[in-house]
């Protein structure tokens, strides 16, 4: 079983939320996780400190990482805004250049999902930020309906990875499917806002998910992280991610991106 693994880049800065509501939600949620315990003084103070450093990104870092660990990430970028999406495609472009210089893949991280000229209006932004056709799209929120694939078909996209199920890659005409298996926000927060697993329990649900997988024989393994969380600000989450790759490498996974792995189930 070969593992593909990419990252969500939600946001990039805090100035760029100036039109929506997340600052001050992610102030009320951490103060939450603060007031419960859930998470310590220190990384309460960090997490409030990245909001004054103008900083809500770990692209970088993220990048530094995997390439030690031989990981073959693929970041996927807006270029829409909704739902707290919100950085503009100057920043984007910026970090596209970015990770592709670093010789990694990147996709679009859609916000459109429900109709066909929006989509492929989505589709030709990215594509004169990038200057070649994007391969993949995952939906911000994972949002979709039951005309979505078939959007995304005719649009051009090789590959989504929107949806959440365990089961292998399937495809519907000319374009696959590759349903998510394990996602980092799910890990830690379940299906709350909050941080409500320990880093044993996330271990013990991770590795419980891979044998899973080895059981059914699928063939790859999906991984899905937010860089956001790569921080000393999400300490659960990035010490998870850590023991993640450093538990995949010494079980002598092999990773793989989607364009190696579209071009395998092509074959």
């Amino acid at each position: 079983m070969k593992v593909i693994i990419s990252h969500d880049v939600d946001h990039i800065t805090a100035i760029e939320h100036y039109k929506d509501l997340f600052i001050p939600k992610f102030i009320a949620r951490n103060t939450i996780d603060f007031l419960k315990w859930k998470i310590g003084f220190f990384e309460y103070c960090f997490r409030l400190s990245n909001i004054l450093k103008n900083r809500l990104h770990n692209i970088d870092q993220l990048v530094s990482f995997d390439k030690a660990n031989h990981v073959k990430p693929t970041f996927f970028f807006g270029v829409n805004n909704g739902l707290n999406l919100s950085y503009s495609n100057r920043n984007a472009k910026r970090w596209i250049d970015y990770v592709v210089n670093q010789g990694l893949q990147v996709g679009v991280h859609g916000i459109e999902y429900n109709n066909q000229d929006s989509i492929n209006q989505e589709f030709l932004k990215f594509k004169n930020l990038l200057g070649n056709n994007p391969m993949g799209i995952r939906m911000h929120y994972l949002r979709s309906d039951s005309n979505t694939l078939n959007y995304l078909n005719h649009t051009g996209y090789l590959f989504d990875a929107s949806e959440y199920k365990f089961k292998p890659p399937y495809k519907f005409k000319d374009i696959w499917e590759f349903p998510i298996h394990i996602m980092d926000s799910s890990i830690i927060h379940g299906e709350t806002q909050y941080q409500v697993k320990t880093l044993e329990q996330a271990k013990n649900e991770t590795i419980a998910c891979i044998g899973r997988a080895e059981m059914a024989n699928f063939q790859y393994l999906h991984i899905v992280t937010h860089d956001i969380y790569f921080s000393v600000s999400f300490k659960t989450a990035k010490a998870w991610y850590i023991w993640l790759v450093e538990y995949l490498v010494s079980n002598e996974y092999e990773f793989i991106d989607y364009s190696e792995a579209v071009n395998r189930l092509n074959q």
